[in-house]
This record gives C-alpha cells, sequence and structure tokens, in this order.
C-alpha cells in the first residue's frame, strides 16, 4: 500500500512591498511551507538560514486570515523579537504551513529581499 502525499487546492494574495497584489491559485502538499509555495510560483528570497527561520529573509506580515495559520513555534516568536521591527501578525514564511483553510490568506511581503522572477 501507497501513502499518496496530500495535496490541497489554495489561493492566497500577496502583497509585494511596492503594493502591487498578485492573486495565487496553487495545488500545495500539505505541510509545505508558504516560502515553498512562493518559490513554487517563481518568487525568491535568498535567506542565508535555508528555512530554518533565523534570517530576516522571508518575513510577511499576515493582513487577513491569520486564524487559518499553523499556530507559531517557540523559535519563531523568539526570532521574530529578534529581528524587531515587527507587528503582532508578523510571520516567518519559511514557518507557516500549507493546511487546509487558508484560502483567502492575504500576505505582505516585508521583506524586499523577495522577489518574484
Amino acid at each position: 500500500m501507497h501513502n499518496n502525499p496530500v495535496t490541497y487546492a489554495i489561493y492566497i494574495t500577496v502583497i509585494a512591498p511596492n503594493g502591487i497584489r498578485e492573486l495565487l491559485n496553487i495545488t500545495a502538499l500539505i505541510g509545505m511551507t508558504l516560502m515553498d509555495v512562493l518559490i513554487k510560483r517563481g518568487y525568491r528570497a535568498p535567506g542565508i538560514c535555508g528555512g530554518t527561520g533565523l534570517c530576516k529573509a522571508c518575513q510577511v506580515t499576515v493582513i487577513a486570515g491569520v486564524e487559518k495559520l499553523n499556530e507559531p513555534s517557540e523559535k519563531e516568536l523568539i526570532m521574530l523579537k529578534v529581528l524587531g521591527e515587527v507587528q503582532e501578525n508578523s510571520r516567518m514564511a519559511c514557518q507557516m504551513r500549507v493546511r487546509p483553510g487558508m484560502n483567502g490568506l492575504i500576505i505582505k511581503l516585508e521583506s524586499k529581499k523577495i522577489y518574484k522572477l
């Protein structure tokens, strides 16, 4: 018997630092990070931490849908405090996991290091 990965069709709105909005419709594996989803759709974030949540490259602000996300880990909360200049709804895209029910999520890319190819 094979364990097939569970995929989920999601749509989220991404607001770039310059204010341009993009609606992303994507099929993603449950458990993928939001950073993985952004990369799959042509965004790049040259973070030095490799998705471990130890740099500022993928910081986002959740404009709508924060209740649809996994809770931030203690490590993520500590890193957000260390980074400073964050809001209550700030998150790290590399720590946010795709899960059912996150349709309609709106995020703003806070770092100019995340860019669209």
